[in-house]
């Protein structure tokens, strides 16, 4: 559970990125491990993978959002919830 723009958000569905994890991901993930901004802050928006949902940095590392519950909404898909919400790059989720 985080925050949205003032909103609870549940997180349903994830899975973490990163060369930690790269050996237990499945190919298709584990390919997508972007580079980590050395500035990135925790909640930070750091990419989008087209048609699968928002990467976020987190105090363990990356984390790709695969669906999510906005309050009083249905869940979504990571990417519905980035298309339907306008996410940005850079974007923090988690109260800033």
């Amino acid at each position: 559970m985080t925050t949205f723009r003032g909103q609870s958000l549940k997180v349903k569905a994830s899975a973490p990125i990163g060369q930690a994890w790269q050996d237990q991901l499945p190919t298709e993930l584990a390919a997508l491990a972007p580079e980590i901004p050395e500035t990135a802050k925790l909640g930070e928006v750091i990419t989008m993978i087209k048609n699968i949902g928002p990467i976020v940095m987190t105090g363990d590392g990356l984390l790709l959002l695969r669906e999510v519950q906005l309050s009083g909404k249905k869940a979504a898909s990571g990417w519905d919830f980035a298309n339907g919400t306008r996410l940005a790059i850079g974007e923090l989720l988690g109260g800033s």
